[in-house]
């Protein structure tokens, strides 16, 4: 009766555990942990520079076409 009595906490202790490593792997498996609120704070600072860079890259590309067009180079 004691043989049966262990194996069954132990038993139990076991399915107790999995089951709270298999809600942990679930609960951490969306967080990225440090470098999400990282991203998450300089993200907007890397787009706007993004956009200003591209602007002014636009801008000087079209510029330097319009006068190779105008001087006949292109």
């Amino acid at each position: 009766m004691n043989y049966f009595k262990s194996n069954v906490k132990i038993i139990i202790a076991v399915v107790l555990i999995t089951i709270v490593l298999i809600l942990l792997v679930k609960m951490n498996k969306n967080k990225e942990g440090f470098t999400s609120g990282f991203r998450e704070m300089y993200r907007p600072y890397v787009r706007n520079v993004r956009l200003i860079y591209d602007n002014y890259y636009t801008r000087l590309k079209n510029n330097t076409q319009l006068i190779f067009r105008k001087f006949g180079l292109i």
